[in-house]
């Protein structure tokens, strides 16, 4: 059954996989997080959903950045 299936299918396949999952961390990252305003949870969620490449990479960067600031600030 899966015996035309090269490499590339399979690697095509986990890009998808490992991109879907972490969609759905970055969604269920965001609406745990108290500290980040509802209305600012609502429009990257739907940036996420929208854009899905260009939106986990904007928000991760963007999540990072607040993490290590938050840590840093701490004196």
């Amino acid at each position: 059954m899966f015996g035309n299936l090269s490499i590339w299918h399979l690697l095509i396949v986990l890009v998808v996989l490992a991109s879907i999952v972490l969609v759905i961390w970055a969604i269920v990252a965001m609406t745990r997080d108290t500290t980040v305003p509802a209305i600012a949870t609502a429009l990257w969620v739907l940036v996420i959903l929208l854009v899905p490449g260009i939106g986990l990479i904007a928000w991760a960067i963007w999540w990072f950045t607040r993490k290590n600031s938050a840590t840093t600030d701490v004196s």
